[in-house]
């Protein structure tokens, strides 16, 4: 294992990132299907698996990265990743993913908002309502690694144009939408709406 500010400064460009901790439901097998398909077609990729492996998972999670063992575009941080470090996996990514088989929100994608980054996520729970297509990320239907595929390939081809300067516009879109102050403001409006 590497020690993470090492890792991410050796890494070339083009970089995508699955942060968090890595269970069987976040969809990792079908991340790893999607990645080694694009990166076939492109060797200026990588792909950066960053978090503690949880213990339910250990056993398959082992038996599914061993065949990627010496991928040399896949980078594996397998440890919990300390509050101070977690900017430098933003940092090295273009986008963040999260190849979730079934979730209703995820901490990780206003992390990366917050942060400047797009996601690409799951079509499924609040997710559609957080993505801004084309703006904030892209999503792509849960459990098929075609559709995911496809997401990663239409990131690639619009990076340069709809996502390499987004970094502030990301911010101020997690700042209007998602702040303490705006969920403070959304939060008046439901009483109000409730008590009439």
């Amino acid at each position: 294992m590497q020690r993470l500010d090492h890792a991410i400064r050796c890494l070339p460009m083009h970089g995508s990132s699955f942060f968090g901790i890595i269970t069987k439901y976040k969809g990792i097998d079908l991340l790893l299907q999607a990645f080694i398909r694009l990166s076939e077609k492109n060797s200026n990729l990588y792909l950066v698996i960053a978090g503690r492996v949880s213990d339910e998972y250990t056993e398959e999670f082992g038996q599914l990265m061993n065949q990627y063992d010496h991928h040399p575009q896949i980078v594996k941080i397998l440890k919990h990743i300390p509050k101070e470090e977690v900017p430098l996996l933003f940092e090295a990514a273009d986008v963040v993913l999260l190849p979730y088989l079934e979730a209703s929100q995820s901490g990780v994608l206003f992390m990366s908002y917050a942060n400047g980054k797009p996601v690409i996520a799951p079509n499924l729970g609040g997710f559609p309502n957080d993505v801004v297509e084309g703006k904030t990320g892209l999503l792509f239907e849960p459990g098929d690694a075609e559709s995911l595929y496809s997401a990663l390939v239409k990131f690639n081809n619009q990076y340069e144009s709809d996502f390499k300067n987004s970094k502030e516009s990301i911010i101020t879109f997690s700042r209007e939408n998602y702040s303490w102050e705006q969920s403070g403001k959304k939060l008046i409006e439901i009483y109000n709406h409730l008590i009439g």
